[in-house]
């Protein structure tokens, strides 16, 4: 997976469509937005000497707003 391609605005949607559920979900919904925090930490690339990884994605209103890494390498 390439995590440095992952951009803000990514569709949660097209997110699973193309990487698969994610390992771990999280979700909370106001009545003015929904946030999802996505774990994958299966099927990833992971950095040199990593035996496992993880990244966690965070999505407003179907839409990428942060991420974060481990064992990823130097991906930002």
């Amino acid at each position: 997976k390439d995590y440095k391609n992952l951009k803000n605005g990514y569709a949660y949607s097209s997110m699973v469509a193309k990487y698969g559920a994610p390992d771990s979900l999280s979700e909370a919904a106001s009545s003015d937005k929904t946030e999802i925090q996505a774990v994958w930490a299966r099927n990833l690339k992971l950095a040199k000497g990593q035996k496992e990884g993880q990244m966690i994605l965070n999505f407003t209103n179907g839409k990428l707003t942060d991420k974060e890494q481990s064992g990823l390498g130097q991906a930002k």
